[in-house]
């Protein structure tokens, strides 16, 4: 959450940031980004209805580059390996791998293999409970539709 508790000039740095990030996914070898989103983060309403849109279209229209996917846990699911919070792994060509667990006041890079070793298998535990692409991505034009 951009907003929450943080002053205007920090919310422009942190749009700054994400902004330039997202350069990433557009130059020549871009990364492969594997995103698996709960439902309920998606359906969540943060900001109003228009800035939902234009969320959920974001999320379509990184669907559309080669190198993303993204797939959804519908709630239907129930408990699943991705309750215990957000984590993202780190793959290199010529570094060892690396993960970022998130946490309520930031996060912590890890790099101990056996513990990215384990961050992989419930990243696997995690995307097997998930949607296809496809059907994630359908489910989005559908909430996208329903807004």
């Amino acid at each position: 959450m951009l907003k929450l508790g943080k002053t205007s000039d920090v919310v422009d740095q942190l749009v700054a940031a994400r902004t330039e990030r997202r350069k990433i996914l557009d130059q020549e070898d871009p990364p492969h980004v594997f995103a698996i989103f709960d439902e309920a983060a998606i359906r969540r309403p943060i900001g109003n209805p228009e800035v939902m849109k234009e969320q959920i279209q974001h999320l379509i229209d990184l669907t559309e580059l080669p190198n993303v996917t993204i797939q959804i846990v519908p709630t239907a699911r129930g408990v699943y390996a991705g309750l215990p919070g957000a984590f993202t792994i780190l793959s290199f060509q010529d570094e060892p791998n690396a993960v970022r667990v998130e946490g309520h006041v930031g996060g912590q890079l890890i790099d101990s293999p056996a513990v990215v070793r384990k961050y992989g298998v419930n990243f696997d535990l995690i995307r097997a409970s998930a949607m296809s692409a496809e059907d994630s991505l359908n489910y989005l034009r559908t909430i996208l539709e329903s807004l």
